[in-house]
């Protein structure tokens, strides 16, 4: 008997052993993917239990498990994120103006934002101002600026484009705040 037909049959040493052999990659991933040790860890527990609760309706392979477990994992991923995304969106007044966004360490947030777009171009700089931190749809933006929407577009395609190349040196919940839809 496998491993695997081991674990489908309630054998807790069997599960542990797997664990065991596929908890350092997966924290890796998770690792990679949350830049958080803490949240990484949390990931991959969760990940654990839901595959011991789901044992019975997975195929008996253990390229499977292990997939299943990824799929889990990049999930948690990416639910964490989305939470970041909400805490962010609740830290953005009515008028559409970014308050003091407290970071990890607790600094502001607002110098960092407000640095990473000073790199782009003053017309790429207005659209993702008035886009993302006033919250105007392109077309209001395209009618309030004198300009096609294709174009509202394509100045925040570039605008975007450029903030990844500079991202590497502002944090990264900076980032997600400007990518607000």
């Amino acid at each position: 008997m496998t491993l695997i037909e081991h674990i489908i049959k309630g054998d807790e040493k069997a599960f542990r052993l797997f664990y065991e052999e596929t908890y350092a990659k997966l924290f890796s991933f998770s690792l990679k993917h949350t830049s958080n040790n803490e949240v990484s860890k949390e990931i991959v527990q969760e990940a654990y239990v839901v595959l011991w609760e789901k044992k019975n309706t997975i195929l008996p392979k253990k390229a499977v498990f292990e997939a299943y477990l990824y799929t889990v994992v990049k999930r948690k991923c990416i639910a964490f994120y989305k939470q970041k995304i909400v805490a962010c969106k609740t830290m953005v007044d009515t008028t559409g103006t970014a308050m003091e966004i407290p970071d990890e360490q607790g600094a502001d947030m607002r110098p960092d934002l407000y640095a990473l777009l000073d790199v782009l171009p003053s017309r790429q700089r207005l659209i993702i101002e008035l886009v993302k931190l006033r919250g105007l749809s392109y077309k209001e933006v395209a009618s309030e600026l004198n300009i096609s929407e294709r174009t509202v577009e394509t100045h925040l395609r570039r605008a975007f484009t450029r903030l990844r190349l500079e991202a590497k040196y502002f944090s990264i919940i900076t980032i997600y705040f400007l990518t607000l839809t």
